[in-house]
């Protein structure tokens, strides 16, 4: 398998793996909602309890039984969304595993090419931001979990290559900071730049 290859295959595990993780995170998400329904509908039945009064359904369910049953399928759901919890757990963990494979690839062949890059896009000059790169910072301001990466690919519709490319250039220029942990954050400059186009999201 040649380099091209290797990369390819990598960038489409990749890229299943964000599309299980955001399936499996809408889940999540369901889930809780329908885990608030249950809690409350549950909450009222006792609060019904406490008033006195005998509830019995039209099957012959007494109030025990009902209460009983409730609380069974809460904690069903309750058991269900830590499974999801944890799936979504190792995607993450699972997506930037493949991020750093497909990071040590390219690291060996792939020239980013930053002269070329740079006059394209206007990546890196002194008198401002880059258009491509602006957008870029602004899905890095945005973005509290996952992977910038790949959000940045996403959103822009361009491929991993080039999201990397535009994610290390502002790291290059002192747009970004990028943590040990891989973690993304705005640098001042970074900030300075999205306040000047109106872009900051805690404006």
């Amino acid at each position: 398998m040649d380099f091209q290859e290797r990369i390819q295959r990598l960038q489409e595990k990749l890229a299943k793996a964000v599309d299980e993780r955001d399936s499996v995170d809408r889940q999540i998400g369901f889930r809780k909602e329908w885990i608030s329904k249950l809690e409350l509908r549950l909450e009222k039945t006792k609060q019904g309890d406490s008033n006195g009064h005998v509830w019995r359904s039209a099957f012959g369910e007494d109030l025990d039984t009902k209460l009983w049953r409730m609380t069974s399928e809460l904690n069903k759901e309750y058991k269900a969304l830590a499974s999801l919890q944890r799936q979504y757990s190792d995607l993450e963990n699972r997506i930037t595993l493949l991020e750093e494979r497909l990071k040590k690839e390219q690291s060996t062949k792939f020239d980013f090419g930053w002269r070329k890059k740079d006059a394209e896009e206007g990546i890196g000059e002194t008198k401002g931001i880059g258009t491509s790169e602006l957008k870029a910072l602004n899905i890095i301001a945005g973005t509290e979990k996952g992977s910038v990466v790949t959000r940045i690919s996403r959103r822009l519709n361009v491929n991993y290559d080039y999201a990397r490319l535009l994610w290390m250039s502002l790291a290059k220029h002192d747009y970004i900071d990028i943590k040990p942990d891989g973690k993304t954050t705005l640098t001042e400059r970074g900030e300075k730049a999205l306040e000047k186009k109106g872009l900051a999201p805690w404006l």
